[in-house]
């Protein structure tokens, strides 16, 4: 279970990017709050490198985010002083420890990392 959820954060990762390069060459997202946003970034990437490095961009701090949620959730934040949570499956049995370590694990297993 644990590597189904992995790789069902890493696909969210890897999505981010995709949806950033399209943002950069079409219409603004349909779930966009804020439309405009897109727009004047589209005004300032002007190359096609500059819309991949944006996108690189947009997809590490997607994964840094995924990453430090899952610090909370292992007890390595603030939020440890009030309490701990654990993921657990169905039948009650944990998830483990040290997710965002094994998460980064997940990725250079994945090739998605170097």
């Amino acid at each position: 279970l644990r590597t189904a959820i992995f790789e069902d954060l890493a696909q969210a990762r890897d999505r981010s990017g995709q949806m950033a390069r399209e943002a950069m060459v079409g219409d603004a997202p349909l779930w966009a709050d804020r439309p405009e946003v897109y727009e004047r970034l589209r005004a300032c990437l002007s190359t096609d490198d500059d819309v991949a490095a944006f996108a690189d961009a947009v997809q590490e701090c997607v994964q840094v985010a995924i990453h430090s949620a899952l610090v909370t959730i292992d007890g390595g934040s603030a939020s440890a002083e009030v309490g701990v949570v654990q993921l657990v499956d169905e039948e009650g049995r944990s998830l483990g420890e040290g997710l965002h370590e094994l998460w980064v694990d997940h990725l250079f297993d994945t090739g998605r990392m170097e």
